[in-house]
């Protein structure tokens, strides 16, 4: 297979995560270091030796509410709790951006799901809309840059989103998603400032993915969302909070979601 971008080599920062017990692949651990010591350079440049480590390693796991997720052998992380997958695309993210009571008043809406991952934050936002508002039009921008996840999403029985990877956009009478399969931080560039009425934030922590939690990265998505909107994520982190803090927004704490603590839900 002749390479020709950075992004054929599988750069991925992308989607949320829980620690796990699982062995790490130090393989992993040493593709992404290197990875990210060539970012931005020629791919004449990269070493071979990334091109001998080969794919990440992705583990199916059930979680406790019946739903799948993966464990992401890179990052040493789940893509989701494993206390519930779709649970936690439910609570933490759609129940505390409030979806449910802004369909209830408007007919449209825009949401921003930063590292799509798996999809279950957009697919469960989708499915509570329709419930409230069957009339409701629903324009969701998902950021992800890992290809091989996206693939699994056929493995997934809540997630009707087959076909993104080939087919970037995908439509139907209620929802309008479209895929942007990049480098989250270049991507976010692209997005017009103040138009979501929503945002997932569902990177893999802070531990071991700190380049998506910078605070200059966290202000550039906090410029997206509408005034009054929220941004959601699963970390309590002071890492999280200092971030979405120095952004101006106003802290609260998230649902628990079977956890000990909420994680920041950041009110712009």
């Amino acid at each position: 297979m002749l390479i020709t971008s950075t992004q054929e080599l599988s750069l991925r920062p992308r989607a949320k995560g829980v620690a796990g017990s699982n062995p790490v692949d130090f393989s992993g651990l040493l593709r992404r270091k290197l990875l990210a010591m060539t970012q931005g350079f020629p791919i004449a440049c990269i070493p071979l030796i990334l091109l001998k480590l080969g794919a990440m390693s992705l583990e199916q796991e059930l979680t406790a509410d019946g739903s799948i997720t993966y464990f992401n052998s890179d990052f040493g992380e789940s893509y989701h709790s494993k206390h519930g997958a779709y649970r936690e695309a439910l609570e933490k993210h759609v129940q505390a951006c409030k979806i449910p009571e802004l369909v209830a008043k408007q007919n449209e809406l825009k949401i921003l799901d930063f590292c799509f991952g798996l999809g279950y934050n957009s697919a469960v936002a989708i499915a509570e809309a329709l419930k409230v508002n069957p009339e409701i039009k629903i324009e969701i921008i998902a950021l992800e840059n890992d290809r091989e996840i996206l693939e699994k999403i056929t493995q997934i029985d809540s997630v009707d989103f087959s076909g993104l990877v080939e087919k970037p956009i995908l439509e139907t009478e209620n929802y309008r998603l479209e895929l942007l399969l990049d480098d989250a931080r270049l991507s976010i560039d692209k997005l017009d400032n103040n138009y979501f009425d929503a945002i997932f934030f569902d990177p893999f922590s802070p531990k071991v993915c700190p380049e998506l939690w910078q605070p200059e990265l966290i202000a550039e998505v906090v410029a997206k969302a509408r005034p009054g909107a929220h941004i959601s994520t699963y970390s309590n982190s002071r890492v999280a909070k200092d971030g979405f803090s120095q952004a101006g927004c106003k802290l609260h704490e998230g649902p628990k979601c079977g956890r000990r603590n909420g994680g920041v839900l950041a009110l712009k």
